[in-house]
């Protein structure tokens, strides 16, 4: 058996994004243009197992992998998951390169290899479970739930299609859009932190990474003790911060329903994604706008979160106005909202009287930015930002929105 190496693959992290999925969905290729003639097409959708010898060593590598994914390590699992690759043509070593490329913050790369495993194993539902997810949770829930809808025609029941239709159903809107059911999908690969047993999902709201992952802001926490994990699956945790300016700040913030946070360790952003970056001007009514949030998951589960694609509303709480045009999925009451290019544009908030799905409050960030910046050093401004397709503002922003995990159940 060849010894496992714990080195990354040669071109390590500088391997361009836009050719990673290209030279994953080039070993599938190779394998299956190896076979003779005929083979080579059964071999896409039914695995075939290689020698015992083999057999092993691929184990090992996909072992390997899973130990490098819950170090944060995607390069190496990669690596791995490449030589395994080669070995044998499966679905469970393509579905750890999915989870690889999304840990290492490739969601254009990692949906696309994605959509290849889910039409080369036909008879893997899990595939296409994670590709229909993928899809309803980056903007695209109509398409997903056609992908669903014709997996069950093929065979109903399914398990696996099953636990992720409701989901797929409520971002559709083919489902009450404010259902706060749990969510028991799939998610991304967690590593970092371990919040204790005992942590639950705060599902009402969603944090905002800021000061190049050094601080969060996010909806007042009724906890002091809590825990943020980003959408690549990396969790942190919040260190109060009693400091005079701090506590100045968090007064504030406070009034508004939110508060800040430092994060030890800080969470890293991956190579080739920006930091924030504001809207130089402020939305108004019928500007389209994206807001993210979390689901209600199972103790402190991963979970992506979802993107929600409308339009500002006239956001005057006091009058009885929308702040979107679209509930926030999973009954959340707070998110932050970015524009078609992926600049922040505020935060929406809740009430006391706010309905399940609606944040009653609209916080610009031009009335956040002068308080956050007097603390943190001013915020970039973007002023060139163009409009991205629904996968790339998905991707830009997985590491920026903060699932909230807190001590009390």
């Amino acid at each position: 058996m060849t010894p496992l190496s714990n080195e990354g693959p040669a071109d390590g992290p500088n391997l361009p994004r836009r050719t990673a999925a290209a030279k994953l969905l080039s070993l599938a290729a190779t394998f299956c243009c190896a076979l003779p003639t005929g083979q080579a097409r059964a071999h896409a959708t039914d695995a075939h197992p290689p020698p015992p010898a083999q057999a092993a060593e691929r184990a090992a590598l996909l072992q390997a992998a899973q130990t490098a994914l819950s170090q944060g390590q995607s390069r190496v699992a990669l690596a791995h998951l490449e030589r395994a690759a080669l070995m044998s043509h499966d679905a469970d070593t393509e579905m750890l390169m999915v989870m690889a490329l999304l840990q290492a913050g490739e969601f254009r790369n990692a949906l696309n290899f994605a959509s290849h495993t889910a039409g080369a194993h036909k008879d893997e539902p899990e595939a296409l479970a994670l590709y229909a997810c993928l899809q309803a949770l980056s903007g695209q829930p109509a398409f997903a739930a056609r992908l669903v809808d014709a997996g069950l025609q093929r065979q109903a029941g399914l398990p696996a299609l099953l636990a992720v239709q409701p989901l797929v159903q409520a971002l559709a809107g083919a489902a009450p859009a404010n259902t706060s059911s749990t969510w028991t999908g799939p998610g991304p690969w967690p590593f970092g932190i371990q919040a204790p047993a005992h942590a639950r999902v705060q599902a009402r709201g969603t944090g905002l990474l800021l000061n190049k992952g050094q601080h969060a802001l996010l909806p007042l926490q009724p906890s002091p003790v809590f825990w943020l994990r980003n959408g690549l699956g990396e969790m942190t945790e919040a260190q109060p911060d009693t400091t005079a300016d701090f506590a100045a700040l968090n007064d504030a913030l406070a009034a508004l329903g939110l508060c800040i946070a430092p994060l030890s360790p800080a969470l890293k952003l991956p190579a080739g994604l920006a930091a924030l970056r504001c809207a130089p001007r402020s939305a108004f009514a019928g500007s389209p706008v994206a807001a993210l949030t979390y689901a209600p998951v199972p103790q402190a589960q991963p979970a992506w979160p979802a993107m929600q694609l409308g339009f500002m509303g006239r956001g005057d709480a006091s009058a009885g106005q929308a702040v979107l045009d679209r509930a926030l999925p999973f009954a959340a009451t707070s998110g932050p909202v970015f524009d078609p290019a992926g600049r922040w544009l505020g935060f929406v908030v809740p009430t006391a009287s706010s309905e399940p799905g609606r944040g009653a409050t609209w916080v610009t960030q031009s009335v956040l930015t002068p308080m956050l910046s007097a603390l943190l050093g001013p915020l970039p401004v973007d002023r060139q930002g163009v409009a991205q397709p629904s996968d790339q503002l998905y991707e830009s922003l997985l590491p920026l929105t903060l699932q909230i995990v807190s001590a009390e159940a």
